[in-house]
């Protein structure tokens, strides 16, 4: 009721100060229910004012890990297509500043374990979900991080083929927390599998993005750890992909 109460005041709001020159609105103790405007109350004076100030002078607030689970399930919005490429064409840095803060944040807080475990159980939109639970690993909290790898190999297993998918999207990520993570769950996955052809194209990708030339060795030794097991994983089981074999010494 309060909330309702808040998100009333604020879609009605008719003062001299503007609704989003307000800080207890924009960056303060109703921030959520100033989000919530758009959605519950259309059509009232301030939803238009609200809705241009979130495109315009808070476009970074979009991506927040939160928001973008609640979102899942929304067909209209163009969340999950400009995530992407928001995040991986920044600078590492500015990432942690805009985005890992955030998953920290967002992690941290009460009941989010159990939100993510929510959401995951709606095979309609794991093309929305495994790739922003594998943005979460940018997460500075090795506990978080191994929860969400337990995560992504469970999501793996149950559906393999979107291990190849993974691995070309995040083809030119350099995020070494993410892709320690990443390739982790596809060596759980290894592990497990009985697909011939799968496994062996796995290796065949990992190969080519890190072995196959010198300068692409991981400097990341987590990295290279998880990969090297992966290639020698399917040689064992899969001699005719003897990837493995082709690396040049001394990265083995």
């Amino acid at each position: 009721k309060f909330h309702n109460m808040v998100c009333a005041l604020i879609a009605l709001w008719d003062r001299k100060t503007d609704v989003t020159n307000v800080d207890l609105f924009t960056v303060g103790r109703f921030n959520r229910q100033l989000f919530s405007v758009e959605k519950d109350y259309p059509g009232e004076r301030n939803t238009a004012l609200i809705s241009n100030w979130k495109r315009n002078a808070f476009v970074e607030e979009k991506y927040d890990p939160r928001e973008l689970l609640h979102k899942l399930d929304d067909k209209k919005t163009p969340l999950f297509d400009t995530l992407h490429p928001y995040l991986q064409n920044m600078e590492m840095s500015k990432r942690d500043e805009k985005w890992t803060i955030k998953v920290n944040e967002f992690l941290e807080g009460n009941g989010a374990l159990y939100y993510i475990e929510r959401m995951s159980k709606n095979p309609q939109y794991r093309h929305r979900f495994l790739p922003l639970i594998t943005w979460m690993l940018t997460t500075s909290d090795p506990e978080y991080r191994q929860y969400l790898i337990r995560l992504l190999y469970r999501e793996l297993m149950e559906n393999p083929q979107d291990v190849l998918t993974m691995m070309d999207l995040f083809e030119h990520c350099n995020d070494h927390y993410l892709l320690q993570g990443l390739y982790c769950a596809i060596y759980g996955l290894t592990l497990r599998s009985k697909e011939e052809k799968l496994l062996q194209e796995i290796a065949r990708r990992v190969y080519k993005r890190f072995y196959e030339s010198p300068t692409n060795v991981p400097v990341d030794i987590v990295l290279r750890q998880w990969t090297l097991k992966i290639l020698e994983r399917v040689e064992s089981i899969m001699p005719i992909a003897d990837y493995f074999k082709r690396i040049v010494l001394p990265f083995k």
